[in-house]
């Protein structure tokens, strides 16, 4: 059983967006679609449901699905990452009030492409919203380049640690210089993952680095239990 919205343009939106009148959406909520259209343009559906199946029993769940996105038909290039991206601009504006979904799905409808679809479950997400410090010192250290500080972070206990510390600031060096500087002020999408490494667990994120010449795509690995910000694994390529 699923419940969807019927839909109406809403007028006076700085960004096309089809809302409904029909089920009541909360300030939060709206807060969140709005987050969502400044970020990608275009038009963003939405609907309420509710799963009902043996594995997922009465799964509650809020669906973005976003069209006619200039961003998506002509700049993304990793759809999961930037879904993923979407479903958590939306959470944040959500996560403070009792809305009771488990989880948030994203569909995309791109020119010339099949919808791709996709869900991320609230842990998932608050787990994103929780290290978001973490990430973001990341980013501010590499956009300023303080490669050394980065070094500093790299846990030498960790087998990528022991074999790449020594190269990593040489590697920075050399693709700054090809592909130019990080936009700060728009830094990145990404996908957070939770897993386990020598008993104790990891938070994976991958990301997009936005950049003048050309971007980068990455993925990089922190402790989630240790209290000091430590870098386990570290990747990025250019595309």
């Amino acid at each position: 059983m699923i419940f969807c919205s019927c839909n109406h343009e809403r007028d006076g939106h700085q960004k096309p967006t089809i809302l409904s009148y029909f089920i009541k959406t909360t300030q939060f909520e709206k807060s969140g679609v709005d987050e969502v259209l400044n970020y990608y343009g275009g038009y963003c559906y939405y609907s309420k449901g509710v799963e009902y199946s043996t594995d997922k029993p009465n799964l509650k769940y809020f669906e973005l699905e976003i069209s006619k996105s200039e961003i998506f038909d002509t700049q993304v290039k990793n759809f999961f990452i930037a879904s993923s991206n979407v479903a958590y601009l939306f959470y944040k504006n959500i996560r403070n009030y009792d809305h009771g979904y488990q989880e948030i799905h994203v569909s995309i409808k791109s020119n010339n492409k099949e919808v791709e679809k996709a869900s991320f479950k609230i842990e998932e997400l608050e787990l994103i919203y929780m290290n978001q410090n973490k990430l973001m010192g990341f980013v501010n250290l590499f956009a300023n380049k303080k490669y050394d500080k980065i070094l500093n972070l790299i846990d030498s206990t960790s087998s990528f640690g022991t074999s790449n510390k020594q190269n990593l600031k040489q590697i920075f060096v050399e693709t700054d210089s090809i592909f130019g500087e990080i936009n700060i002020n728009n830094p990145f999408q990404f996908a957070g993952f939770k897993s386990q490494s020598n008993n104790f667990e990891i938070v994976r994120y991958y990301g997009i680095l936005i950049r003048a010449i050309k971007n980068c795509e990455f993925s990089i690995d922190f402790s989630n239990t240790k209290k000091d910000t430590l870098i386990n694994a570290f990747d990025y390529k250019y595309y």
